[in-house]
């Protein structure tokens, strides 16, 4: 299967990359979409790795919270930069799986605004394309959404 993640630049906590881990162990993974910034986006990438799939980095064009993960390996496919928003519907057309490793506990009031960051950006826009969708919380409880994958 090939998954899609979005996840906070703060870092997802143990609980959730445990989780994200579980999901991809319980329903297969071969090939990880990653938008290569600091926290979620880099955990996961090191999780891909220890998964030893291939992966597909898709790079900001603003460098300044990027991970550079998957410079110098071979298993990883470095995309070209694209701004932010634009990388991340790319991450969710290129996927058949989503995961989301948000900060919050919950939904942020509104979240289909813009202010409210990439990963609900991403959330919201992997929901009007209609793909099968993890919540993974800060607790690790999953939340699935459109979820009809059998293994």
């Amino acid at each position: 299967m090939i998954w899609g993640e979005t996840g906070t630049r703060l870092g997802g906590t143990p609980r959730q990359i445990a989780s994200v881990g579980w999901l991809w162990a319980r329903f297969g993974i071969k090939r990880l979409h990653d938008g290569d910034c600091i926290g979620a986006d880099e955990q996961l990438w090191h999780l891909g790795q220890a998964f030893r799939i291939d992966i597909s980095i898709h790079p900001p064009t603003i460098e300044k919270n990027r991970a550079w993960c998957g410079t110098y390996d071979l298993k990883t496919t470095v995309l070209p930069e694209k701004p932010y928003f634009a990388r991340d519907r790319d991450i969710v057309d290129d996927c058949e799986v989503m995961v989301g490793v948000p900060r919050q506990m919950s939904e942020p009031r509104e979240s289909w605004r813009r202010g409210n960051g990439g990963t609900w950006y991403t959330i919201n826009y992997a929901r009007k394309q209609d793909k099968p969708l993890a919540i993974v919380w800060p607790n690790g409880r999953i939340n699935y959404e459109r979820w009809n994958l059998e293994r």
